[in-house]
């Protein structure tokens, strides 16, 4: 038996409780460690920021959120295979592509491979979930470990994704003598602007038109946007999860980062990229949005340094997914923010939301 073993003081050989079916990885020392120390949950967020190390990972070198991964399942029937440990447990709902899983469920299969993982959540309907394992965990001994789960397909660091360097504060942008909104109109050089004002004397939009955009929040009462929010009709603010998604009070979209219904921006970006989109116009205030009349959903995926997690990424888009899917005339989804990471699970996202007929439009 390994007593310092980072992930429980149990080798996997020697557990008199093992699910049939799994294999068994051999006996090491992971880190260090008392073996009465007990595993807590990393810290995700500090002061609004999110809290990264570097990783890297099957070719790929980048920030990625600590202890997190992102664990993709095989989404088949055959995963709802029934698992009977030794001792005569069953575990027969664990399947986890499936809308019935359990957190439990997950639960309990993480105890096989280590009693230090944890189930942080599942991400929408793609078979994925986050799984939480010690920051300073050897990132081969975590994908070796989470292998072994039933179904596991593949096995990534939780990737941080990056914005723009935001809104520009020098005089040459704020200046009455530079037009602010010359893209929508440049009289001094019209091959250099979208023809918006033509674009206008046709139409100025449509508030039945939802557009959801993946940012760091919004300003919920900009007197130029506050007209265009949307606003959810199956959950009132109330302390209650009305609409049954798992969300209480997701009256104005989700902070996928901190999991709550804050929506505050806390970088001003996601402000600035919804009134480029659409600022109430024609209203003797601020500015005009490409779009007058439309209907914005916000969606939090960012911290307060601009860093966008594949996990509140990958439940922003699956999020708007669910809401067209259930009837919300959502079009179009923004994500001014871009990597260089070839991510299947951001990928799958985007996939789906696409089948159910929704435009993603991304950073170039």
């Amino acid at each position: 038996m390994s007593t310092g073993n980072r992930f429980g003081t149990e080798s996997f050989c020697t557990r008199s409780t093992a699910w049939r079916g799994l294999e068994p990885l051999e006996t090491r020392l992971f880190l260090s460690v008392s073996p009465a120390e007990e595993f807590a949950d990393p810290v995700r967020v500090v002061d609004g920021k999110l809290q990264t190390v570097e990783v890297s990972f099957d070719g790929y070198q980048g920030e990625a959120v600590g202890g997190s991964w992102i664990v993709t399942f095989e989404q088949n029937e055959q995963n709802s295979r029934l698992y009977k440990a030794d001792d005569g447990t069953d575990f027969r709902s664990f399947n986890p592509a499936g809308p019935a899983t359990k957190a439990d469920d997950m639960e309990a299969a993480l105890r096989l491979i280590g009693r230090e993982f944890r189930f942080d959540s599942y991400l929408g309907n793609l078979g994925s979930a986050e799984i939480l394992a010690p920051v300073d965990a050897d990132p081969k001994e975590v994908v070796a470990r989470l292998m072994k789960l039933p179904g596991v397909i593949s096995v990534t660091p939780n990737w941080i994704y990056g914005n723009s360097m935001g809104i520009p504060n020098d005089l040459s942008f704020t200046s009455p003598t530079f037009p602010r909104q010359w893209p929508l109109l440049n009289p001094s050089n019209p091959s250099n602007d979208i023809d918006a004002v033509t674009a206008w004397d046709k139409a100025t939009g449509s508030d039945a038109v939802v557009v959801g955009v993946i940012d760091s929040g919004i300003m919920l009462n900009h007197e130029d946007l506050t007209g265009n929010l949307w606003l959810n009709p199956t959950d009132p603010v109330n302390g209650i999860d009305d609409d049954g998604n798992n969300l209480v009070d997701d009256t104005r979209g989700w902070n996928f980062v901190n999991n709550n219904s804050n929506m505050s921006d806390v970088q001003i970006h996601g402000t600035h990229v919804s009134g480029i989109l659409g600022a109430v116009g024609n209203n003797e205030i601020g500015i005009a949005g490409v779009s007058w009349d439309v209907t914005i959903l916000t969606l939090r995926a960012s911290d307060a340094n601009g860093q966008f997690p594949t996990s509140a990424i990958v439940n922003s888009i699956n999020y708007a997914t669910a809401k067209k899917q259930a009837g919300i005339n959502l079009r179009v989804l923004n994500a001014s923010f871009g990597g260089y990471i070839g991510d299947n699970t951001v990928r799958d996202a985007i996939r789906l939301a696409g089948e159910a007929g929704i435009l993603l439009e991304a950073v170039s």
